[in-house]
């Protein structure tokens, strides 16, 4: 026979075993309900077929269920055993309604700790899932809570990935947080009328397959957290005497498009709507004494404070002039508004208020401003003019960090504290470098200045040529980290200035950085750790000024020289001046 021949008949053969096995053992599995009914506490394993153990996919279980039975369910449903062994059980399917749990006894669960689980005995208490109970179990699909259980304590489902349905019975009135964290295949949940809160945080983080829910009409409080990360949510109806929304709650809900708060709210904590891009319709209810809405606005009461834009605010916006301040992140990844008006007697613009809104091309800031926090415009890179009022007393550093598509900045000439010049931000006397926005290739730095401040370059990763005046004394950590383009540095200073950490990018693609200095003084750059590693030569600091310019399309070369003013016939490696017959001149490195 034919190798190729006898080759594809084995393999033909094995298929079909294949095939054969794995119908086999599926056959074994036992899809029946089969019901046990525990009369004794503690006896569950005995009543079940040591052969079945794996088998069964669907169990009933009444009777009297203590801490061993818990143990031995826990095992059936794939969870991690006393030894920290994944058993190998197939149940899918548990109905636990005419179950009693009794107390008393500690169940040998496993905490997930990354990659290591971690041990931990949790007392059994009457009526009550103690935490962690069936965590992480593969198999679980569906569970019907005992009719008669009370509590049930933290993640007791948590990482249950394939659970898609749970049953919670009426008379329930404890439930601890992270119970369903991680059950990414659930995608209802219906909360019983006898629960009035929630005593912590996460219940339902990152369900990403729940899309509704049902909470009591009674419930009063849930911890921060609940819903972050339910990305298929698309409504809920929150409890007419709901009192507080925490921290988070709703955080990154990106299907949510309509949500209602009752009048009953009193407190709404920080980021509790942060990412819920997809909100279209968003109302307080009037009679709230604490908050109000406008679109898809949120306010305090007498909308004095602007506490965040939901949804996505398209175009121009206004901020309403009763307005006297905007919490933190308020508009933070806005994509589509395209121009903010902020009031007058505004006077902060907090941290990361518009971080991300990369379609934002202009904003009014109030005459009243006084700060500029971290991050306030944080990766607006389609801004492209910007005016910073007199009155403004601080700016931090990264505030402006991603702006670059900034063409136009403005400093009032009358403000004590700033100035500007081009695109780069200084302090008033114009000795620092503060920051340097919008897109930079060639920069000469002003001979008045002689620091130039930490990350303050930070966005020009496409500077490609830098001059650095006489009276310059020291470089601040990471300002130019990532100018990984730079290629010529022009130091005119005898001495060299102090460099902190990452001031420049020379590690990060492996190039050299070709550093000029003035004529005699190699050396004390040679001498010095931080300049050493700079491909360092001396030039004549007397001699003519060499600008950078762009020449025209049609432009040819007339001449090229050293940086020296040595005239050469042709491209040597270092800094080449070329001269064009359109009058531009041209640094060019040449490697």
């Amino acid at each position: 026979m034919n190798k190729s021949v006898f080759t594809r008949h084995l393999l033909s053969f094995m298929l079909l075993l294949l095939c054969s096995l794995t119908a086999q053992a599926a056959d074994n599995l036992i899809t029946e309900q089969v019901v046990v009914n525990v009369k004794s506490a503690g006896t569950l394993s005995s009543l079940i077929k040591k052969a079945d153990r794996t088998r069964i996919t669907n169990l009933k279980v009444t009777g009297k269920v203590n801490s061993q039975d818990l143990e031995w369910l826990r095992r059936m449903a794939c969870c991690h055993d006393s030894q920290n062994n994944k058993e190998t059980g197939n149940l899918q399917h548990l109905d636990l309604l005419d179950a009693k749990i009794i107390g008393g006894g500690n169940v040998v669960v496993y905490v997930p700790r990354h990659n290591a689980p971690s041990k931990l005995k949790a007392e059994l208490k009457d009526d009550t899932f103690c935490s962690y109970l069936f965590t992480e179990s593969k198999t679980l699909k569906s569970i019907i809570l005992p009719k008669t259980l009370k509590s049930i304590e933290s993640s007791v489902f948590s990482c249950c990935d394939s659970l898609t349905s749970v049953v919670l019975p009426e008379g329930l009135t404890h439930m601890e947080g992270g119970v369903f964290a991680g059950c990414t295949s659930l995608t209802s949940v219906t909360l019983p009328s006898t629960l009035k809160k929630i005593d912590g945080t996460s219940t339902f983080m990152n369900c990403t397959s729940l899309t509704s829910v049902s909470l009591p009409e009674d419930m009063v409080y849930f911890y921060g957290y609940t819903f972050e990360g339910c990305t298929s949510l698309k409504s809920i109806t929150l409890p007419k005497k709901l009192d507080c929304i925490l921290e988070y709650t709703f955080a990154g809900c990106v299907s949510l498009t309509s949500l209602y708060i009752p009048a009953s709210v009193s407190e709404i904590g920080r980021d509790a709507f942060d990412g819920c891009s997809g909100i279209t319709s968003f109302h307080v209810d009037e009679a709230n004494q604490n908050y109000s809405s406008e679109g898809t606005v949120l306010f305090n009461k007498d909308k004095t404070r602007l506490i965040c834009a939901l949804g996505q605010i398209e175009g121009d916006y206004k901020v309403p002039a009763t307005v006297r301040d905007i919490n933190e992140w308020a508009f933070r990844d806005q994509s589509r508004v395209l121009s903010v008006s902020l009031p007058e007697g505004l006077t902060q613009v907090q941290i990361s208020l518009f971080d991300g809104c990369t379609s934002l091309q202009s904003v009014s800031l109030p005459k009243s401003l006084k700060s500029i926090q971290y991050a306030a415009f944080k990766d607006c890179s389609s801004l492209a003019s910007l005016s910073i009022p007199a009155a403004t007393e601080n700016i931090s550093e990264g505030a402006f960090e991603g702006c670059t598509g900034v063409t136009s900045f403005n400093m009032d000439e009358a403000n004590p504290n700033y100035s500007s010049e081009g695109t780069v931000l200084f302090n008033k006397n114009k000795n620092k470098i503060i920051y340097a926005l919008g897109h930079i290739e060639d920069y000469k730095v002003p001979a008045s200045v002689d620091t130039i401040g930490a990350s303050s370059f930070q966005d020009q990763s496409d500077l490609i040529y830098l001059t650095l005046p006489e009276g310059l004394k020291i470089i601040k950590e990471a300002a130019f980290g990532n100018s990984d383009k730079l290629k010529c540095v022009y130091a005119y200073m005898p001495e060299p200035a102090t460099l902190e950490d990452f001031s420049f990018a020379t590690t990060v693609t492996g190039d050299f950085i070709y550093l000029y200095v003035p004529q005699g003084c190699s050396g004390n750059y040679f001498c010095d750790p931080s300049w050493s590693r700079f491909y360092i030569q001396e030039f004549d600091v007397t001699g003519t000024d060499v600008k950078s310019a762009v020449a025209g399309d049609d432009a040819k070369e007339v001449a090229r020289y050293t940086v020296n003013g040595q005239r050469i016939k042709s491209p040597t490696r270092g800094i080449n001046i070329v001269k064009y017959d359109d009058g531009t001149v041209k640094r060019v490195v040449v490697k």
